[in-house]
């Protein structure tokens, strides 16, 4: 990127670019790792770009810094030497925003092994998960314009931002059927808040020696139901893992992480009834963004391995997965 950035980027934090090292998994973004005063911490600059503006990103750290005082498993801002959670850096009209982050030690959720998940860690995430949604509960924005968008206002794995061809008519249908059925919900405080909206296991770090779970990237955070933070993780472990009898792992799974859940908050019958609705939003969703990609045949391993056979299930109205919700009400 432009020396001339970096070099008013590191200005602010108090660092050199020497002290610099460069990261992968920025998406548009440049990630820089270094540490100063003996924290670990990331710097991110992000070029312009018309999905991330200086107010959403506002918004978006003034809610990972409140979680972050309130000792949630989040990676929190850093202030600049000037005390800002995030700086502008301008070079020939464009503005770059630069942010700095405390650094998630461990490895992404997405590449651990099967064998390293067991029930006491999807307790653990769980409780992460739980913790967040109980802030979430208490969450009041200092400024109006600073309180983040509903789910369908935005684009998103529930929301997509495009359609399908007339191809996918039998699909298109069934999309129209879900999100008429989910936007017709009761949004109540118990059960709608502040939600992540993008907790796939490439947005979990794990570290396994200390048992220790931190949630990452808050991009694409805003309101919508609590239980779309606990979809989006399930739906993900079950296309990432070769899970053979995946009802049974769904209901394991749902059993630990809901036991860590509810040790930091509740969770109503009726976010537990409107799991598989929230399922069906998403997969559909997700079929939606990756279509394109799939069919040109330039999808990736997940990608491939999602929708092998899935434009028939959706068709056919079958569950994402069976379950059985007698087993989480209470």
């Amino acid at each position: 990127m432009n020396p001339a950035i970096l070099e008013l980027a590191t200005r602010q934090y108090g660092i050199t670019q020497s002290d610099l090292q460069s990261l992968t998994g920025g998406h548009f973004s440049y990630v820089f790792e270094f540490t100063k005063n003996g924290q670990d911490l990331v710097l991110r600059i992000t070029p312009p770009n018309q999905d991330v503006d200086l107010l959403s990103t506002k918004a978006i750290l003034a809610w990972m810094d409140y979680l972050g005082r309130h000792r949630a498993a989040v990676t929190r801002p850093v202030p600049s030497g000037d005390g800002n959670l995030i700086e502008i850096a301008t070079i020939d009209s464009d503005m770059y925003l630069c942010v700095v982050y405390e650094k998630a030690h461990g490895a992404l959720a997405e590449t651990l092994s099967f064998d390293q998940w067991n029930g006491r860690l999807f307790e653990k995430l769980g409780r992460a998960v739980g913790r967040m949604h109980a802030l979430a509960r208490r969450y009041r924005t200092a400024e109006i314009a600073l309180a983040r968008p509903s789910w369908d206002q935005i684009t998103n794995c529930f929301n997509p931002g495009y359609g399908l061809d007339p191809s996918q008519a039998a699909i298109l249908k069934r999309k129209t059927e879900i999100m008429q059925f989910v936007q017709a919900l009761p949004r109540l405080p118990g059960d709608y808040g502040l939600i992540h909206a993008d907790l796939h296991l490439g947005n979990i770090m794990v570290d396994l020696p200390e048992k220790a779970v931190t949630i990452l990237d808050f991009d694409d955070c805003c309101y919508g139901w609590y239980a779309m933070d606990i979809v989006m993780t399930l739906f993900d472990f079950l296309v990432v893992y070769p899970v053979e009898d995946k009802a049974s792992f769904a209901g394991n799974f749902l059993a630990d992480y809901l036991k860590g859940y509810r040790q930091e908050t509740d969770l109503s019958r009726f976010s537990i009834e409107h799991l598989p609705h929230f399922l069906k939003l998403l997969e559909i969703g997700i079929y939606t963004q990756v279509y394109r990609s799939y069919l040109a045949g330039q999808a990736d391993t997940w990608v491939k391995k999602y929708m092998a056979g899935r434009a028939e299930r959706i068709e056919r109205g079958l569950p994402y997965v069976e379950l059985d919700l007698s087993d989480y009400s209470r």
